[in-house]
């Protein structure tokens, strides 16, 4: 939450002692990883969604066992008069930092963060914007979460500090008017000291309601309010702020249109959604044009703090066992490959999914996908893999996000995705998704796209190995065809290609990819879009990755060296390995031409 001062202290302290006796009780394997992955941090969750071992930021608030086992750090905690949120204690290990980050999330965006310093040293120190702090064991603070903030431990001894998140009440305000600013401070200023009570066992308060199931106008009409103020504050552009605001106003009305018809009623989800789909797009071209002072980019925060939240419809019912056992994971906004089959995709969806918040399906997802009845091909008599936008109805969405997500859960596992963080980017690559870039749009709104390339002379020659490999067959017993058994993605007019000439069927496979894709770009606005040449990706792996993530805003994989293999490469790279389908090349490029001057002109646009 924003302040009017970096630091504010609270007129409370507490017994350190105390407090470090307790928390030295608890065992060391209760400690878990740092949820940004900071290293040598680590935390120990007292307050979190259903009381498990997560890092939601949605869900009714309960205490995990480990403050059960802490009486006094109730007790602290009940000093503070107000609503408990997500709360755990953060170490950071001698000669050890906290990087430098500011709280953008819709979550923090609302709530303050309370510290009580339980064990530190001299020589840390807290610092928020351009000042710094060194808080003193058993103080209390806030700070200003929206100001880029970091934490230095230059000693050996580690630093623990509790942080409680809340959104404050009546009694809380109270006690942050008396408080003191380190820098001006308050005269006469003296803390009430806040003691051990034996057996004392307080009733603690904790949030039931964090995440709007729809986001009431009201609320929405304030977050853009404030937004826009702190964005005035960085002195922008003045024709680029007024088209900013003319996009939120008018989203802000329609918005209220819908309220007034279906308030938070679930027949009222399809339209919002579409709202907010409609609101990405027209905010897309303000990417990276406008930032906060904090440095924040524009379009980001209103990604996540107004778009990404603006909907949380609730989730199926669970068991408290249930929800303690999965781990908290936002799956934030996909990434999707498309590309023509054997283009180097599963080459780089391989390398891709090393980042460190990538998940995925664990390979292609024909099985996520045609495993829902509605998008089977056989139930759709075989026409081809395409789907529309028309095929994105409301239960099918829901359905197929589902599967996704218990798909990615299966693969990754509980402890791999907890490991990653609160909040994670799915990979996708499935080269059948060539011709479903419109209904995987309404799927995953905010979608972003990797367009792969490959020359065709090689990317046709792969995929006439492809056939006659008999390793790539998706539909071994396809009606009304008397090839060989049907091999890669089903395409539209299929039924009318020689089934006795392959290089002519994997022509128009790789044409009838890009003209998808490129229809697709051309009708709608996706997120964003990044072209990669295959060729560039094999001559500069490690370059065109770091590229490729930073537009993306994907942590980067580790490559050293060479890429390696895919698990579907037939034989190893060969730029010459075309010339043994030379004469077939020869007699099938022609039909394709037309489409590769196409691509050409979009990679040229790019570039």
């Amino acid at each position: 939450m924003k302040l009017p001062a970096e630091f504010l202290q609270l007129p409370l302290r507490f017994d350190a002692a105390r407090l470090q006796a307790e928390i030295d009780a608890v065992p060391a394997s209760a400690w878990r990883p740092h949820p940004q992955g900071f290293v040598d941090n680590d935390a120990l969750l007292l307050v979190t969604a259903g009381g498990g071992q997560n890092d939601d930021l949605a869900g009714t608030m309960a205490p995990t066992p480990v403050l059960d086992r802490c009486p006094y750090l109730q007790q602290v905690m009940a000093s503070f008069a107000t609503v408990i949120g997500r709360s755990r204690l953060m170490r950071i290990g001698g000669a050890a930092e906290a990087k430098p980050h500011f709280d953008e999330n819709y979550y923090w965006h609302q709530r303050m963060r309370v510290h009580v310093p339980i064990r530190t040293s001299p020589g840390v120190r807290f610092h928020c914007g351009d000042r710094s702090v060194h808080m003193q064991a058993g103080e209390c603070w806030v700070f200003d979460t929206w100001k880029i903030h970091k934490v230095t431990n230059p000693d050996s001894a580690p630093r623990v500090h509790l942080v409680c998140d809340t959104v404050g009440s009546g009694p809380f305000w109270d006690l942050l008017a008396r408080s003191s600013d380190p820098y001006e401070p308050r005269a006469g200023f003296r803390p009430t000291e806040i003691p051990y009570a034996a057996g004392e066992s307080p009733r603690l308060h904790f949030e039931t309601t964090n995440a709007p199931e729809v986001m009431s106008p009201w609320e929405q009409e304030s977050l853009i309010a404030a937004m826009l103020d702190d964005l005035r504050a960085a002195d922008p552009p003045a024709e680029v702020e007024r088209q900013l605001q003319a996009v939120l106003e008018r989203f802000r009305f329609q918005w209220r249109g819908l309220w007034a018809r279906y308030g938070a009623g679930a027949e009222g989800y399809g339209a919002y959604r579409r709202a907010l789909d409609g609101l990405r797009e027209r905010l897309d071209p303000f990417a990276g044009q406008l930032q906060f002072p904090n440095g924040a980019d524009v379009f980001g925060v209103l990604d996540k703090v107004l778009i990404g939240s603006a909907m949380t419809p609730p989730a199926p019912a669970t068991s408290a066992n249930d929800r303690q056992a999965r781990p908290g994971v936002r799956m934030g906004r996909p990434v999707v490959i498309a590309a023509a089959p054997r283009s180097g995709s599963t080459l780089l969806f391989e390398t891709m999914a090393r980042s460190p918040v990538a998940v995925t399906v664990g390979g292609e997802s024909h099985g996520v996908i045609e495993g829902v009845p509605a998008l089977d091909p056989a139930g759709r008599g075989f026409a081809s893999n395409a789907l529309s936008a028309e095929d994105a109805d409301r239960a099918t969405i829901e359905t197929l996000r589902q599967r996704f997500v218990q798909a990615v859960r299966a693969h990754e596992g509980e402890q791999g995705l907890a490991a990653k963080g609160p909040e994670v980017r799915l990979l996708e690559k499935t080269p059948k998704n060539a011709l479903r870039l419109p209904f995987l749009r309404q799927v995953f709104p905010g979608m972003q796209l990797v367009y792969l390339v490959r020359h065709p002379r090689e990317n046709i020659s792969s995929i006439i190995d492809a056939w006659r490999s008999g390793r790539f067959v998706t539909y071994p017993r396809l009606p009304g065809w008397n090839g060989p058994p049907w091999s890669l993605l089903l395409i539209p007019g299929w039924r009318d290609l020689p089934a006795d000439d392959v290089a002519t069927i994997a022509a128009r496979q790789w044409q009838a990819a890009h003209e998808a894709i490129l229809d697709a770009l051309d009708a709608a606005a996706f997120h964003r879009v990044v072209p990669v040449r295959y060729e560039t990706l094999i001559d500069d792996p490690r370059g065109t990755l770091e590229f490729l993530c930073s537009q993306l805003d994907l942590a980067p994989p580790r490559v050293d060296g060479e890429l390696p293999l895919s698990r579907h490469t037939l034989t190893r790279p060969d730029p010459d390995k075309w010339k043994r389908n030379a004469e077939a090349l020869e007699r099938v490029l022609p039909m394709v031409e037309t489409t590769w001057q196409r691509i050409q002109r979009r990679l040229e646009a790019a570039d």
